[in-house]
């Protein structure tokens, strides 16, 4: 039996668009693999030392937030971050505002986040440790002379 010249054509064409249909889904552009970007690392406190159980939440410029805690030694790690810009804030025990900061993710990125504490505070022309200790004895002494008065007054 003889095919007509048409139907020739036409299983042509038929073979071509599933070749291509099947080529389409087989193709992943460079840019797809690893299209996420993720973050991490270490919150120290204001003695310089690991800061466990704090939150970090990082929120993307179309308000997608990302929400994980620092473990045992103040580390932490998000995967899956969309490329872009991102708010980076981190509520601390001692603070009723979180701190904030920004950061930008790329295309299979790894951002490192580290943040101390100790140093952000002398940074920003906080008591040191050394005065906030000195403060502590100096409050300590008042109270104890303060007792002492107190007593003599009973």
């Amino acid at each position: 039996m003889a095919r007509s010249r048409g139907s020739r054509l036409s299983i042509a064409a038929l073979a071509l668009a599933l070749a291509f249909t099947t080529a389409m889904f087989c193709f992943v552009p460079p840019q797809a693999v690893g299209a996420t970007g993720s973050a991490h690392g270490q919150i120290l406190d204001l003695d310089g030392k690991p800061w466990a159980n704090v939150s970090i939440v990082l929120t993307n410029d179309l308000g997608r937030q990302f929400q994980v805690k620092t473990d045992k030694n103040g580390n932490f790690r998000i995967l899956g971050l969309d490329p872009g810009k991102y708010t980076v804030k981190v509520t601390i025990p001692t603070q009723q505002e979180p701190y904030k900061t920004t950061t930008h993710v790329g295309i299979g990125e790894n951002v490192t986040i580290d943040l101390n504490f100790k140093e952000l505070v002398a940074k920003q022309g906080g008591p040191s440790e050394e005065e906030r200790k000195k403060q502590a004895e100096e409050d300590r002494k008042f109270e104890s002379l303060k007792g002492h008065f107190t007593t003599g007054n009973e």
